[in-house]
């Protein structure tokens, strides 16, 4: 093992360093900062948590001795002790071999393979962090771990580096393997992947070779579809085309972290009912694909171990992709925007992205469609929403309904009426039940 470089400079900074320094001392180890530790250093990025390995002791011991220093619980995986103080990780991992430079060649990407000792010693080769590129260690630590296939591009996005020729032919050999791969894993790279700096650009890639196919196979039911009298191509292509396009306008305004990454979803799967069994003769008429569309995405989500709260926020986007264009072309009458407003207020703002990012990918024009955003932000100042809370479930049993879908609905649209204006005061709401609802008391 050679010594390439030396950043004694920058140790100071790191988190916990003299924590692990005395930890070094006192049990006669060696330890090592390992992988994307010493890489973010490297680059001079901040380092988001640390990846240690140590010789001389067993690493859960390690561990264990550490937590206790800084006073933290140690949680035990597979073949690493995660150790978390402040929402700071440091995880103490199983080393890969015997020695350090067995341990280096079995990680997966020549931009992790280096370690630094605690004095500020690194241990690699630099070349491919100094020329950007992005290379498998070997065509083993891709097979070892498909998910690296999904990796290689996440660092694609988040560092702008090239992967190379030869990386690329391992990803194309293997990438049926992704499909093996535990779901919660390839959610948490996925996520990662589509909120780096450079997504688009790997964005780009993978839909060239098929990553998402493989990720959600039901994509693949979209190829060759009748594309209908509103696209230009056919649902596979014009996916991936709203999908680009929902994350560059959302960006564009201002959306950021966990809902870019949702609304990025939401448009992956915006059209994933069309390819469903029961539209194969419909020849490109797709009545009611958003609803049925969406009650698939429900199914693909809960496969890739999305949380309850986020499936529910991309079923909504799904279930109303359509509904601000349809309004557009039939020239809604304000009430009807009004209910709309009042149903899907706080998430608008997200709604008017996954519209405009599918409608830019169709050969129609949008100034109708923006026109009636435009509308429906003006008449979303003129509602009152506080006021709908004037009304509540207890004051209609009190005058006699009891709860039911129909009690639901008299609710709703009472506290409809009170926000638009339509009814001034909680008193003339009362009037309102007892006078139109009479055969419900």
């Amino acid at each position: 093992m050679t010594t390439v470089g030396k950043i004694s400079g920058k140790i100071k900074y790191i988190p916990y360093i003299k924590e692990l320094e005395q930890l070094e001392n006192e049990c006669n180890i060696q330890i090592f900062l390992v992988g994307g530790t010493v890489r973010d250093l490297i680059l001079d990025r901040e380092i988001a948590d640390l990846d240690i390995i140590a010789f001389g002791q067993d690493y859960e011991k390690v561990a264990e001795v550490f937590a206790n220093k800084i006073n933290a619980t140690p949680i035990k995986f597979k073949d690493n002790v995660r150790i978390v103080k402040k929402g700071f990780s440091i995880d103490v991992s199983k080393t890969r071999g015997i020695s350090l430079e067995e341990d280096l060649l079995k990680r997966d990407f020549t931009i992790n393979n280096l370690a630094m000792s605690l004095k500020g010693d690194i241990f690699g080769d630099l070349t491919d962090i100094l020329l950007r590129k992005i290379r498998a260690v070997s065509e083993e630590s891709i097979l070892d771990d498909p998910l690296r296939i999904l990796r290689a591009f996440r660092f694609l996005s988040e560092f702008d580096f090239e992967i190379t020729a030869e990386t690329f032919d391992f990803i194309k050999k293997y990438r049926e393997k992704l499909s093996s791969v535990a779901s919660e894993r390839i959610y948490a790279e996925l996520k990662k992947t589509v909120l780096g700096e450079y997504f688009l650009k790997a964005f780009d890639y993978m839909k060239e070779l098929g990553i998402f196919d493989i990720i959600i196979p039901e994509l693949n039911c979209l190829k060759g579809k009748d594309r209908g009298i509103y696209h230009n191509h056919d649902p596979y292509e014009h996916t991936f085309c709203a999908t680009r396009s929902t994350y560059e306008y959302g960006k564009q305004v201002g959306i950021e972290g966990e809902k870019l990454f949702l609304l990025f979803v939401s448009a992956l799967l915006h059209d994933i009912g069309k390819g469903l069994p029961e539209y194969l003769e419909t020849h490109g008429k797709y009545i009611g694909h958003e609803i049925k569309g969406a009650k698939l995405a429900c199914d693909i989500l809960k496969r890739l171990s999305f949380s309850a709260k986020e499936i529910k926020f991309i079923k909504t986007m799904i279930e109303n992709h359509t509904k601000i264009r349809i309004y557009a072309v039939n020239s809604a009458k304000e009430n009807t925007l009004k209910m709309f407003i009042f149903d899907y207020n706080e998430l608008l703002d997200y709604l008017y992205v996954i519209t405009i990012g599918d409608n830019s990918c169709k050969p129609i024009e949008l100034n109708k469609i923006l026109d009636t955003i435009d509308k429906i932000k003006g008449l979303r100042n003129d509602i009152d929403f506080d006021k709908s809370k004037l009304i509540r479930g207890e004051d209609l049993i009190k005058l006699g309904l009891k709860p039911s879908e129909s009690f639901k609905k008299i609710l709703k649209d009472v506290k409809f009426k009170l926000s638009t204006g339509n009814l001034k005061d909680k008193d003339d709401a009362i009037k309102y039940i007892t006078s139109n609802y009479r055969e419900a008391l």
